[in-house]
């Protein structure tokens, strides 16, 4: 299940940075409204949610010991019934992955709909 997570995690971090380099053209002014209000607000959007991945957690057992792993998609930290932790070298790396992950989310899900919406045309002189 952690390896399949983290993969998933890989998957969307890579495709919500594309996505963010593709809703760069996009005119907002033909969005519908509530859709302008999520565009402008979707820094704060994803740096919120961002901050809340910190505080994401879920129980794992196995081979028979049961633990309470932190951090989606990517493992950060885990506390055994016993209440010993696993934290590693990696861990700072994977909370910083977690929060680009989920920080960046909000532009995939504009990238989708946007879809749907004209692109900006930049004309160039062609003297």
């Amino acid at each position: 299940m952690v390896i399949a997570l983290m993969l998933l995690g890989v998957v969307l971090l890579i495709a919500s940075i594309w996505a963010w380099r593709k809703n760069r053209p996009v005119v907002v002014s033909e969005m519908p409204s509530l859709w302008q209000v999520i565009w402008r607000w979707r820094w704060v959007i994803g740096v919120a949610l961002g901050v809340g991945s910190y505080f994401l957690r879920y129980p794992l057992e196995s081979s028979g010991a049961r633990y309470m792993v932190y951090g989606v998609p990517f493992m950060s930290y885990a506390f055994d019934s016993k209440g010993h932790d696993y934290v590693g070298p990696l861990t700072t790396f994977a909370i910083a992955l977690n929060f680009a992950t989920w920080a960046l989310l909000p532009q995939l899900f504009l990238w989708l709909f946007s879809l749907r919406v004209p692109r900006q045309r930049h004309v160039g002189n062609d003297a």
